[in-house]
């Protein structure tokens, strides 16, 4: 393989995965770190979740997009969250069926990279492994053994110093765009197709 060049703009890719780990060393349950990493500069945005499922990568996306703007792609996985199998797929007639995460990532403008393999996101996958050494230690010291801890503790702390050590811009122009005239939480969101009947009614769950 090719070892790929990273890009030269922030915001030109966003590379996302979740990492499973014992997060708490046994003093809280395994639970998920969502990493969203800049490919240009290596910031990281954080987010302890219980598993990589979609309304919590849909909130971390609402989240990044609100503190730095609309990337312009975003490389995941094939995970569940991202990609829906073609076994599943309800017709034909349609190339794919996106999922929530890849709708609401297409009313953005965002293109939507799968990985065909663990190694075309290196940079995510080693930052799972840094994370899995340095933040882990970090939630030892400060005590933290609960998800909402733990996430205050990015907010406030974490996330900031290890952007300001290992991510520096170097001058680097960024590609966001801004999301000031979005209304976020009508793309970050679950959509669902229903039929009125004729009382006027629909069902839902």
């Amino acid at each position: 393989r090719k070892r790929r060049e990273r890009r030269e703009a922030i915001g030109d890719l966003i590379q996302f995965d979740g990492s499973y780990h014992d997060w708490f060393e046994g003093r809280g349950p395994e639970c998920c770190l969502l990493v969203a990493i800049d490919d240009a500069s290596g910031r990281v945005f954080l987010r302890f979740a219980e598993s990589e499922n979609t309304r919590d990568v849909l909130l971390t996306l609402w989240r990044y997009v609100e503190l730095y703007g609309v990337p312009r792609q975003i490389y995941t996985d094939y995970g569940s969250a991202y990609h829906v199998p073609r076994s599943m797929q309800r017709s034909s007639t349609v190339k794919y069926r996106l999922t929530e995460v890849g709708r609401a990532l297409r009313r953005l403008g965002v293109e939507h990279i799968l990985a065909r393999s663990p190694q075309a996101k290196g940079r995510v996958e080693r930052s799972n492994r840094t994370h899995q050494d340095r933040l882990v230690k970090a939630l030892r010291r400060k005590g933290i053994s609960t998800i909402a801890e733990a996430n205050r503790y990015l907010d406030e702390h974490y996330i900031e110093a290890h952007n300001k050590r290992f991510a520096p811009d170097h001058g680097l122009i960024d590609l966001h765009r801004s999301s000031d005239a979005i209304d976020l939480k009508n793309i970050f969101c679950f959509e669902t197709t229903r039929t009125v009947y004729n009382d006027y009614t629909i069902t839902l769950d």
